[in-house]
């Protein structure tokens, strides 16, 4: 059983998280879905997914056929006590 009074707010944990991102992708928009609190090797983890909306690049951009293409999903992984960031899959 997790003791949730030794874990971190989840509104600080996504502003970690979106503070992570934006210095990978500085002016980015970060939208999140879905927080989850679980266990993973017996240490209390939040798994954050969401989607990044990526400033443009240039031209490029335009010959893609996606109906966003520069919108990315991603799962993030934080240690729920810490706040220390495990790993992120941007996809």
């Amino acid at each position: 059983m997790i003791d949730n009074e030794s874990l971190l707010p989840e509104a600080d944990i996504q502003q970690k998280a979106k503070t992570f991102l934006l210095m990978k992708y500085p002016e980015s928009t970060i939208t999140f879905g879905r927080t989850q609190l679980a266990t993973k090797k017996g240490n209390p983890v939040f798994q954050l997914n969401g989607t990044i909306d990526m400033k443009s690049h240039g031209t490029i951009d335009r010959f893609t056929f996606r109906s966003h293409p520069n919108r990315y999903s991603f799962n993030i992984e934080l240690a729920a006590k810490q706040g220390t960031m495990l790993n992120y899959v941007l996809r």
